[in-house]
């Protein structure tokens, strides 16, 4: 799969798979397909991706091509989030059946949308194909995913679930998920994003998603990631916010072989505002890398990006935040913090905060740190009685906690508490 004569051959025999409607596609497909092939699969010597080595994807010679079929038999683990509204996709295949809808948004698989102008006004506006391997790399091959649509002035009761559920099937090939979100004028809506996985069978995803958040609407995502066993997942979000927009974004990261989440939101108006908040916790040999890019294109526009990684065993942590201020963004106001907490010796973090500032009546910091647990601290609880290894499991989940309870979503927040809980005891 590595060499060139592969790749086209595979992408040609993917396309002659495509439907009537789909096809309509085939153009941005090959043009994506250039782009990747003079890029290829990153390696170490790409600055981007130095500490996440990623070439079981170019190692790989599963399926790239094949896509499930859903049969109805499928054992699927309970869901994590109760939600009225709910997409589901079994081995990367949007599943209708599973889903439940509302009549304040309209969902349809990437093969219905395909042929409307609607869809096709909005789609790949945001993906740097030209610049990003795996963006690229997904252009080429998805043939699965959504489009979603949150109508004009609709205010979602409770948060739209979006689960991913994986069998022991979604083993034998690549994974290749493309979604795309638009939140209509003056619209207001949450969506929780999580894993469900029933095998520890190794696998491959390369999900990405376009969200769009036009005049006046607020998307609030959670990402949860969590019980991900020996899965290497690329996960993209390439995000644009329009006039007043206000856009809010939280991930959760606690396993997977290889996780890179890459995050980048374009505030493509005056008076935006944007907030990013995470917490990774890297165990055993797991990798998790958070990438982030937020862009200050128009004045007046604040953002705030808070994250916590803890790195226990073996684990790595990657945190590489940029704020880029272009040179009319003037007024900009942007925090970034980034503290890190490493609880064995062997474990690592490689944390990279950046400011680039092109204006200059601007108000932006930022910050890293990488610690122990204070010792002070420790002792403190362990005098009046607490088992040591309680004393560092409070502790580490009050480092958390400036994070945690900072969120709205009360059931997300008590999740993702119990899921740090869970994974400090399996260290």
């Amino acid at each position: 799969m590595t060499d060139t004569v592969s790749i086209k051959s595979v992408f040609n025999h993917h396309l002659e798979q495509l439907n009537g409607t789909a096809a309509a596609l085939s153009e941005i497909k090959k043009a994506a397909l250039e782009s990747f092939v003079e890029m290829k699969f990153p390696t170490s010597k790409n600055e981007e991706w130095k500490y996440t080595p990623t070439l079981l994807f170019a190692k790989s010679e599963l399926d790239y091509s094949t896509t499930y079929k859903i049969t109805g038999d499928e054992t699927l683990l309970p869901s994590a989030f109760e939600a009225k509204v709910k997409i589901v996709f079994i081995n990367g295949v949007y599943s209708k059946a599973h889903s439940t809808t509302s009549d304040l948004i309209e969902v349809m698989s990437i093969t219905e949308a395909s042929s409307h102008p609607r869809f096709l006004n909005y789609f790949n506006t945001l993906a740097n194909n030209s610049t990003e391997p795996y963006t690229a790399f997904n252009t080429c091959f998805f043939k699965e995913g959504v489009f979603i649509t949150v109508k004009k002035n609709a205010q979602i009761e409770g948060a739209i679930v979006i689960e991913y559920h994986e069998t022991e099937a979604a083993q034998h090939y690549v994974q290749q998920i493309r979604n795309l979100l638009v939140i209509e004028t003056g619209a207001i809506a949450s969506f929780i994003v999580k894993h469900a996985i029933n095998h520890t069978q190794s696998s491959l995803s390369n999900t990405f998603n376009e969200l769009i958040v036009e005049e006046n609407a607020q998307a609030t995502i959670y990402l949860v990631q969590n019980e991900l066993h020996h899965i290497h997942h690329i996960n993209t979000w390439e995000v644009e916010q329009k006039r007043d927009a206000r856009c809010n974004f939280f991930t959760y990261s606690d396993s997977a072989a290889l996780l890179r989440n890459n995050l980048h939101i374009l505030m493509n108006a005056a008076g935006l505002t944007c907030d990013t908040k995470g917490i990774y916790l890297a165990s055993k040999k797991n990798i998790i890398d958070n990438h982030l890019k937020i862009e200050h294109k128009h004045p007046h526009c604040s953002s705030f990006q808070l994250y916590r990684g803890i790195m226990q065993d073996e684990g790595t942590g990657v945190f590489n935040g940029k704020i880029h201020v272009h040179k009319d963004a003037q007024k900009t106001d942007a925090y970034q913090s980034n503290k890190n907490l490493l609880l064995s010796s062997n474990a690592y973090i490689y944390t990279k905060p950046q400011l680039e500032i092109f204006a200059d009546d601007v108000k932006c910091s930022h910050g890293a740190t990488i610690g122990n647990l204070d010792e002070a601290a420790l002792f403190y609880c362990t005098a009046r009685g607490i088992r040591k290894e309680t004393a560092k499991m409070m502790l580490t989940v009050a480092f958390a906690n400036e994070v945690l309870n900072q969120l709205e979503n009360e059931a997300v927040q008590q999740y993702v508490e119990q899921a740090i809980e869970r994974a400090l005891i399996t260290q």
